[in-house]
């Protein structure tokens, strides 16, 4: 591979990592329901998207999803390293502070997903990107672009819904 062409390999990186990073204030679709549809329903958080809170959005709204009487003053928020930033680990253990069940993290795959979702699980889906490579190597790990609550599936399964920073559902193929 010559210079120039990874040069131009780090430009388009950068670019589609810039465009999945501001394209999650883009304009999503609502989604419309079918009879057979699978659709869990979430309450919206009703607040602004306020940059880079989108992983803290969707940790209030399962946690509202298992414990609906919970309110902003008495939500934990103490293990969270950084409220406005999506790092995993922290939204996970901020979700053991506020609901008393089970809870996993893993790779998984769409059949996954769809299995979770029927059991009546909602499924924070963090969308990763590496867009902060230099020389090759990752400089900072994987960066967390995006968090979206994943909550049901059209009956064929072609099509699922979601919500993003508090608000939805909305759908995507």
């Amino acid at each position: 591979m010559t210079s120039g062409s990874r040069f131009w390999g780090q430009v388009t990186g950068t670019l589609l990592g810039l465009f999945l990073l501001f394209g999650c204030s883009a304009r999503l679709q609502k989604a419309s329901f079918g009879t057979k549809d699978v659709c869990l329903r979430l309450s919206s958080t009703g607040k602004t998207p306020d940059g880079y809170r989108c992983g803290y959005d969707a940790v209030r709204q399962v946690s509202q999803y298992y414990r609906p009487e919970i309110t902003d003053e008495n939500f934990r928020t103490d293990s969270l390293l950084f409220v406005e930033a999506n790092d995993t680990v922290s939204l996970l253990h901020c979700l053991k502070d506020n609901i008393a069940i089970p809870l996993t993290m893993q790779n998984a795959n769409v059949d996954g997903l769809l299995r979770s979702i029927a059991s009546g699980d909602p499924v924070i889906v963090f969308v990763p990107g590496d867009v902060f490579v230099v020389g090759g190597l990752r400089a900072f790990g994987t960066l967390v672009l995006h968090c979206i609550v994943v909550v049901g599936h059209t009956a064929n399964e072609t099509e699922m819904f979601f919500y993003s920073d508090g608000e939805g559902p909305y759908v995507i193929s």
